[in-house]
């Protein structure tokens, strides 16, 4: 059991936990009067797990908003630098409110603080994200969303703030907008459908087990609210802060409403890793409910929401299908006129390079070989139907076992790591040298790795040159490995996508001299 739950996301355990919390906590205490609860044991084990779940939740929604919150302050891709710096501010204000929240009860000085600070994070999180290039119907959906938590936020307010409460006229606003508000969080269902759903591949969302999910669990419902009126009413206000209308054609608006949610949510997850980010974010949105009160349904809130609008931003980078990144193959030509002119750059003497340019089925291969300082290399460019897809740089023999040393570029925050061909026998370990150790993962069987790389001016050469696996074996070779990732092409070699002929050669130039003076310092140490 152990080893099954550290191998969940701590995004589903957190929406597991929350909801647990719901179904235990916010419905199951309220449906069991205080009498039951203290002499029927099942009934105070129900109060006792409620009681576990609503700490757990709390805790696991701040460790998540914590962490999420540092990935949204790191990652330039995410929100831009004034953003950046509002959201930071709002984050130090949001998190020692909310965690104060958890353990005591706010003042009534303090309470409208941590609203503020959450209407404000939502709202930054919002214009962030309109500001970044999101699919157009996902910035729909996330205004959208968005709305009636801003809404209820400007509710909240002047309840906390009596002084903020308009007069006159205007004075019945506040609860007219949180009306509104109700009202399109139960549309907000057939939003999220619109919006999020995986249109590109209906069949998902018709096939058999999202529809048999949604159905079974909303003639649950059904049923409950047929029979069970009274307590149905008090489930949705206490679980979910909505009120039910009476038995009517509005209750079927409801139902069918959770019937869209439940299937979007369903056919999300059947897909791939990052529309599962979107089904675990719109879940957190709609397990926090719309009471928004209490610091961790704030938390769950705002976390979910972050959680929506990073998975939208990976998919609109994501590699479900290559984006290509110019409408053509370049043509044969073109690289017969880059091949040779890399060829003269990188060999030493000139005349000792050769170009080679293979092609098959959609793909070419540039390949340019000679001698470097006299140590032959290698050095192979893989061109996709749309995009590159590997550069492969190899200096002297290569043998078959794994390298000695090492060094591996670490994935960024939204990148991936370039995949390494085989698996290195030392563990991995730290260098002491201050680049090398933070940006890179490296593996030192030999000992020698520190002394090797104790060149600043080189810890500067491969923290700008190399972005992939470089692997070492000491006075005979090494081979560097180099894929695209979802944060770019490491080096400027994009533009031999476009034109070929028109490409510069320095890029590779430095790094074939950048891997000649590796492999001429680890000769010294073999």
């Amino acid at each position: 059991m152990g080893s099954t739950l550290s191998r969940l996301p701590i995004t589903l355990i957190l929406a597991l936990s929350a909801f647990c919390e719901l179904m235990l906590n916010r419905i199951g205490t309220h449906l069991l009067s205080a009498e039951l609860r203290k002499t029927d044991p099942i009934a105070r084990l129900v109060d006792q797990a409620g009681l576990f779940f609503f700490y757990e939740t709390g805790f696991l929604a701040l460790v998540l908003f914590t962490w999420a919150a540092i990935v949204m302050i790191r990652d330039r891709n995410l929100l831009r630098i004034p953003e950046r710096m509002v959201f930071t501010f709002l984050a130090a204000l949001f998190v020692p409110l909310a965690t104060m929240g958890m353990v005591v009860k706010l003042p009534k000085a303090v309470a409208p603080h941590l609203n503020t600070a959450f209407v404000l994070l939502l709202a930054v999180l919002l214009v962030g994200f309109l500001r970044r290039p999101a699919p157009l119907r996902a910035k729909l959906g996330v205004v959208y969303l968005t709305a009636p938590l801003l809404l209820h936020g400007y509710w909240l307010a002047t309840q906390q703030l009596p002084e903020l409460a308009p007069s006159g006229r205007f004075a019945e606003l506040p609860i007219q907008l949180f009306e509104i508000a109700e009202h399109l969080l139960v549309v907000g269902a057939f939003a999220a459908f619109l919006f999020f759903a995986p249109f590109p591949r209906r069949a998902n969302l018709f096939s058999p087990i999202p529809v048999t999910i949604a159905a079974l669990a909303t003639a649950g419902i059904a049923l409950f609210v047929r029979y069970h009126y009274p307590e149905a009413v008090q489930a949705a206000y206490h679980g979910l802060g909505i009120n039910i209308p009476p038995p009517s054609v509005q209750v079927l608006m409801h139902l069918s409403a959770f019937f869209v949610f439940v299937l979007t949510i369903c056919a999300l997850v059947i897909r791939g890793p990052q529309e599962r980010s979107l089904a675990l974010g719109l879940t957190l949105v709609a397990l926090s409910g719309f009471q928004l009160q209490l610091p961790y349904q704030l938390l769950l809130t705002v976390t979910g929401m972050m959680l929506l609008q990073r998975a939208s931003l990976s998919l609109e980078g994501s590699a479900r299908e290559p984006r290509p990144l110019s409408p053509s193959v370049p043509a044969a030509e073109s690289w017969n006129g880059f091949l040779p002119r890399l060829a003269a750059a990188c060999a030493r003497p000139a005349e000792s390079g050769e170009a080679i340019l293979l092609q098959n089925d959609g793909q070419q291969i540039g390949q340019v070989r000679g001698q470097r300082d006299g140590l032959p290399f290698s050095l192979r460019i893989q061109q996709g139907a749309s995009a590159l897809q590997r550069l492969e740089v190899s200096l002297g023999e290569i043998p078959s076992g794994p390298p000695p040393i090492a060094l591996e570029r670490r994935r960024g925050l939204r990148g991936g790591r370039p995949p390494r061909p085989e698996a290195v026998d030392a563990p991995r370990g730290k260098l002491g040298l201050a680049q090398v150790d933070r940006h890179f993962d490296a593996h030192d069987a030999t000992g020698n790795a520190q002394a090797l790389l104790s060149d600043p001016s080189l810890e500067q050469s491969l923290l700008e040159l190399c972005h992939g696996w470089l692997g070492l074996w000491p006075g005979r070779g090494l081979l560097y490995l180099a894929v695209p990732d979802r944060d770019g092409w490491p080096l400027p070699l994009a533009e031999l996508t476009f034109s070929p002929e028109l490409a510069q050669t320095d890029a590779c130039e430095a790094l074939l001299a950048l891997l000649r003076s590796l492999a001429r310092r680890a000769e010294t140490l073999a």
